[in-house]
């Protein structure tokens, strides 16, 4: 218990303390070396879900393009005149009203690329969702979509992936995206096997707890990039809760669960940076020994 405190306590301070020509490239033995990684969030094909008539409506919407749209593509395609944007133009019907909606899915270029939706009014187009990157999951029932998860892996050289969760609530021709939770893996994190399908509550068991990026304790080398030890991803000084979505053995059989963290308490330390306000579940593994776990 006082050796995670001092770990913990030690993030961010331990720069002065180690000599960091110490880490080298024949002293890396890094974790990530040895496991598959999660994988970045995936990039739906939204062809499988657009109307038959695809093109055409894809057409119209820009014969009659909106003024938010124009705004938009002259400032993120500005640089790249050789991709026309009904190539990322997708007739979708969101509220199912046969009148097919336009879903602009990103341009694939980089880290300011965006999603938008557009609801057919029948004589023009309204602007009702933006969020950064691509979109990731869509679900939905006989009524329409009901629900879009839009993916971000981060800028080039970042170690962070994304997911953003949004419910779609419709009443008659009115359609509101609501924001629902955000989670945050690093990129490193080992890929669990096989996930539950129900998760498990948890509760740690005591007010001092680190997660890590893989089902083994590994506290060194330190990483002066990460300003982190071993596989220390983030440490909290308070109980913290969330979910269980799978479990490995380690090599000495040891359980460990690949967890979902409540945004309820903030890490004390974090590679993660600032997450602001907007709520995010940290993924990653806690050994059995340190959580209560519910059924």
């Amino acid at each position: 218990m006082t050796l995670l405190l001092l770990l913990v306590m030690a993030y961010g301070h331990v720069s002065a303390q180690i000599k960091l020509k110490t880490y080298t490239s024949a002293t890396d033995t890094f974790y990530w070396k040895k496991y598959e990684h999660v994988p970045p969030p995936a990039r739906l094909n939204l062809k499988k879900y657009t109307v038959a008539n695809n093109a055409s409506q894809v057409e119209t919407f820009l014969q009659n393009t909106p003024q938010a749209f124009k705004t938009f593509i002259s400032d993120s395609l500005r640089m790249h005149p050789e991709n026309p944007p009904k190539k990322y133009l997708y007739a979708i019907n969101i509220n199912h009203d046969a009148l097919p909606d336009i879903v602009f899915n990103g341009s694939g270029r980089n880290e300011t690329e965006m999603v938008q939706i557009y609801i057919n009014r029948k004589d023009s187009f309204d602007l009702v969702f933006e969020d950064y990157r691509y979109i990731s999951e869509l679900s939905g029932d006989k009524a329409g979509i009901t629900g879009v998860v839009t993916g971000d892996p981060g800028k080039k050289g970042d170690y962070r992936y994304f997911r953003r969760y949004y419910s779609i609530a419709h009443e008659g021709k009115s359609v509101a995206f609501i924001r629902g939770k955000q989670t945050v893996e690093y990129k490193f994190t080992q890929r669990p096997g096989k996930e539950f399908e129900n998760p498990r509550p948890f509760k740690a068991m005591n007010d001092t707890t680190l997660v890590r990026a893989s089902a083994r304790f590994i506290d060194a080398p330190y990483d002066p990039k990460l300003k982190t030890w071993g596989n220390i991803i983030c440490g909290f000084t308070k109980v913290i809760s969330g979910n269980i979505l799978a479990m490995e053995k380690d090599a000495a059989g040891l359980i460990w669960y690949f967890v979902e963290i409540f945004p309820d308490e903030k890490p004390e330390k974090s590679i993660f940076g600032d997450l602001g306000n907007y709520p995010t579940f940290i993924h990653g593994w806690l050994p059995s020994e340190d959580i209560s776990a519910g059924k």
